[in-house]
């Protein structure tokens, strides 16, 4: 049942329809909570896809609660070096990007990047994601420099995924 909530949620944040997005992670949270317990993973990625989902909806106070919830299940559970803890960072660190806390958000990618890197090897398809949003952030905060590094990264992590 849980995964069919979660994947409801999934489906709409896909298409962008946010609000039912929120009101979908919102019953896989209550799932979670009450056949797995407030310790488990599957709450960590319920109270997450929550956060991502209020983010959207700029409900930012809201969404850092709960990302920062998952972040403490998920680093008691799996502990600082795990691969979901360094996406939760990377959640995170755009909340403070989108409140134009770029020093902290900086911080934050920064180090979601080193732990997933860690995690998942340098090379990792899945960092992607996470030099895109630290482009983003340096482009938005004018560091034209650093977003072009970003990008140039990005784009030999794709290469390494999509070969020409």
């Amino acid at each position: 049942m849980w995964k069919y909530l979660n994947d409801h949620f999934v489906e709409c944040f896909r298409v962008e329809r946010y609000a039912d997005a929120g009101d979908w992670a919102k019953k896989a949270l209550q799932y979670a909570r009450d056949e797995f317990g407030e310790d488990d993973p599957h709450t960590a990625t319920s109270l997450n896809n929550l956060a991502v989902a209020l983010r959207c909806l700029d409900q930012l106070d809201e969404s850092e609660k709960l990302v920062r919830q998952a972040l403490d299940i998920n680093i008691r559970l799996r502990g600082i070096h795990n691969s979901e803890t360094g996406n939760y960072l990377n959640n995170l660190a755009i909340i403070h990007s989108d409140r134009g806390e770029f020093r902290e958000a900086e911080s934050l990618y920064r180090w979601a990047i080193e732990i997933r890197e860690e995690a998942l090897g340098k090379r990792h398809p899945d960092l992607i994601v996470n030099y895109h949003n630290m482009a983003r952030m340096y482009d938005a905060c004018g560091e034209k420099v650093h977003s072009a590094r970003c990008l140039r990264h990005m784009r030999e992590l794709e290469t390494d995924v999509y070969p020409a």
